[in-house]
């Protein structure tokens, strides 16, 4: 009757706890058995916990076991595991992913509306590369803002979710690329001139489509005075303004002002455009 009751008070027990706390027991018996059958084949094995070991500066074979027969031990040398040599093998840790590295935020100021919350950056990967555009541009957009009035907190907030978001990681040169600081017109012709980059597009200073249907040699527009290496988010900001209609212009976009204009009014718009994306000192 003793051995009844107790097995119905553990019954009723077992009935009243929750069911994660009954499956970390249950996991936990069946790492007690796992641990009991690898001991027993150890021993099957001949393994024995305390078996003599050759003492430190027994030269190759110190810490080595010994095998003992009879009274004496036999020193007989027993291989151990082979050591891997330095560098070889997998790290004990994984290699650090690459932190994104934005300018520091500048001296804030209280003027103007409050700084909306960071966009949503969602930790896995949109399915198509438009939608994954539209979050890096979402983010680049929301860090000049809050770099341009020195919210230091947003930016935190804003380069946590993106190292949370691991897929963001491919994009990183791309969001570097746009802060980059203003260069030379001599230096972006330089860069043009060394080729692609990841992050980075050739940018014609005089619109390529529009110049050459408008009968500019290739030579001129092509060459290599009119190219430029420039960030490819700014590249496509600059591609945006160029087809947005402008009250500068007469309602009209610059692309369409800029129709049978001279190459010396192309250039001097085509200029501005990169001063204008902080592209150009």
């Amino acid at each position: 009757m003793g051995m009844e009751r107790r097995e119905a008070r553990e019954d009723s027990a077992a009935a009243d706890m929750p069911l994660a706390s009954l499956r970390a027991q249950i996991a936990g018996l069946r790492l007690t058995v796992a641990a009991l059958r690898l001991t027993s084949r150890a021993v099957k094995a001949g393994f024995r916990p305390g078996q003599e070991r050759h003492p430190k500066g027994s030269g190759r074979i110190s810490g080595r076991w010994r095998r003992v027969t009879g009274r004496k031990p036999l020193q007989v040398d027993i291989p151990g595991p082979k050591k891997k040599p330095i560098g070889s093998g997998s790290p004990r840790t994984p290699p650090k992913s690459r932190r994104l590295k934005l300018p520091k935020p500048g001296i804030g100021h209280n003027g103007g509306p409050p700084l909306e919350d960071p966009p949503t950056i969602p930790r896995q990967e949109p399915p198509t590369r438009r939608l994954r555009h539209i979050v890096v541009k979402a983010v680049v957009r929301f860090a000049a803002r809050a770099l341009s009035r020195g919210a230091a907190g947003p930016i935190a907030v804003l380069l946590t979710a993106i190292d949370v978001a691991r897929w963001m990681q491919t994009y990183y040169s791309w969001i570097e690329a746009y802060f980059e600081a203003p260069k030379t017109l001599a230096e972006l012709q330089r860069g043009a001139a060394q080729g692609k980059r990841h992050g980075y597009d050739i940018h014609h200073i005089v619109e390529e489509d529009a110049a050459l249907k408008d009968g500019f040699p290739d030579s001129m527009v092509n060459g290599p005075s009119n190219l430029v290496r420039i960030s490819r988010l700014k590249h496509w900001e600059i591609s945006a303004w160029y087809q947005r209609t402008n009250p500068k212009f007469g309602q009209q976009s610059p692309r369409q002002y800029l129709r049978g204009k001279s190459w010396e009014e192309r250039l001097r718009l085509g200029i501005d455009a990169l001063r204008n994306a902080k592209v150009l000192k």
